[in-house]
């Protein structure tokens, strides 16, 4: 026969353990109209993604485009295991100056000075913005990603929250 104090023990220790594994598990739904059943990942920690640190010497290849800069960026953070997107609204450029389109803005050569040999990424996405033709990009923080857009339209966005 179990002595009632072990087993309470035994039972005490298997709930905390799934008390503290359960809850950073990710979580499965079902496909609306499917029946099959996907995993959902929670929403990426952004300002958290924004201050990781980056080894620049990969940012620093001739020639670099901005489109180029963003992939890399990319491919970084899926190599960190981020789950975090990096969206342009070229819509917001376009609306702003007519005279600078989408290829304008991916074309664009990004440089990176020599002396800092890491920076994080919110260093790097405003040192590369502030190379953009337009002169007028920023980022904005939203929940599960970051938005490149225009000043004004970061207003705007502000603006329409109040």
């Amino acid at each position: 026969m179990f002595k009632p104090f072990k087993w309470t023990l035994v039972v005490a220790v298997a709930l905390a353990f799934l008390g503290a594994i359960v809850p950073t598990m990710v979580s499965i739904a079902k496909q609306p109209g499917t029946g099959q059943e996907k995993k959902v990942q929670p929403p990426p920690d952004v300002k958290k993604i924004l201050a990781e640190k980056f080894d620049v010497i990969g940012f620093r290849a001739p020639g670099l485009t901005f489109k180029e800069f963003l992939g890399l960026v990319q491919l970084r953070l899926d190599a960190k295991s981020k789950q975090m997107w990096i969206v342009v609204d070229f819509k917001a450029f376009a609306n702003g100056n007519p005279a600078i389109d989408k290829a304008d803005i991916n074309d664009t050569k990004i440089q990176f000075p020599d002396p800092p040999a890491i920076m994080t990424l919110a260093e790097l996405l405003e040192h590369a913005l502030a190379q953009i033709p337009s002169k007028n990009a920023t980022y904005v923080v939203m929940p599960d990603h970051v938005l490149i857009t225009t000043l004004a339209e970061s207003k705007s966005m502000i603006d329409r929250k109040k």
